[in-house]
């Protein structure tokens, strides 16, 4: 007769739970794990059970095919996949459920859903440059899909430092995340954006323009130039609204757009 156990793995009988097992099928696998060699009989005893309870909760062929019965003719024995099996289908959930959670992020904005109740931050960039300048790195540290700007380039270098336009070209390099800009600034148009990942199109200055604004993952910065100050938005709606926006009006500068000033020259990435 095999020693009763009495240690449970509790992380493996907790990742059972979380992939939908119910708790007696838990224990039971983690028993199995610990004594492959048992067979009915054994878990019977173990866990006070009947033989038909014990049969109806395996219920084999429906948990992921972690226990299933020996075919062996006579054999009490069941088969027990491995804790690395286990681990594969905790990988697969997680890789499910982050693909969800992207695809419901990109279409947030095409459901009926109220806006986040986040409020928005406003900084004065006078008094709170140091701040911004934190909130900036952040924002260019974690931003993975393209990192969008509309408006004044030169407008925004006045209140960021050249070390710090580095220090975030650099980071944002080291993720890979490529860069659209929509300006205004000749200056800037000129530089040689393919070696930073940035996409550069130059249009006509609308008149009477003070803001600009830009786009990150989870955030939205709109640019004040004439205060100075700026406001940082995070509901998921007006990033995607604010997102759509901009791609809708990069996509149009291919073509003659006379009467909103947009001129067809652009410097596009290969």
């Amino acid at each position: 007769m095999p020693a009763k156990i009495t240690t449970t793995n509790q992380v493996l009988i907790e990742i059972c739970l979380e992939l939908g097992l119910e708790l007696e099928v838990a224990k039971i696998y983690d028993f199995l794990i610990k004594k492959p060699s048992s067979n009915v009989t054994d878990i019977s005893k173990e866990f006070n059970l009947s033989r038909q309870k014990i049969y109806k909760n395996l219920n084999i062929r429906s948990q992921f095919n972690l226990i299933s019965k020996n075919d062996i003719k006579y054999s009490k024995e069941f088969i027990v996949k491995s804790s690395s099996f286990l681990l594969g289908l905790v990988r697969s959930k997680n890789s499910k459920l982050a693909n969800l959670e992207n695809n419901l992020k990109e279409n947030l904005i095409w459901l009926n859903t109220p806006f986040d109740k986040k409020t928005p931050k406003i900084i004065d960039l006078t008094t709170g440059r140091n701040l911004f300048i934190s909130y900036f790195i952040e924002l260019y540290s974690n931003s993975k899909q393209e990192i969008l700007f509309f408006g004044s380039v030169m407008d925004i270098a006045k209140v960021i430092d050249v070390e710090t336009l580095n220090l975030v070209i650099s980071l944002r390099l080291k993720n890979k995340t490529k860069h659209k800009v929509i300006t205004f600034d000749k200056d800037f148009y000129t530089f040689d954006n393919s070696k930073v990942l940035r996409e550069t199109i130059l249009i006509q200055k609308p008149k009477n323009f003070i803001s600009s604004y830009n786009v990150f993952d989870e955030s939205v910065v709109i640019w004040n130039s004439n205060v100075p100050s700026c406001i940082i938005i995070s509901d998921i709606n007006i990033i995607n609204m604010m997102r759509f926006q901009f791609n809708l009006l990069w996509s149009e500068t291919g073509q003659e757009v006379n009467d909103c000033g947009i001129s067809k020259h652009s410097t596009r990435l290969k």
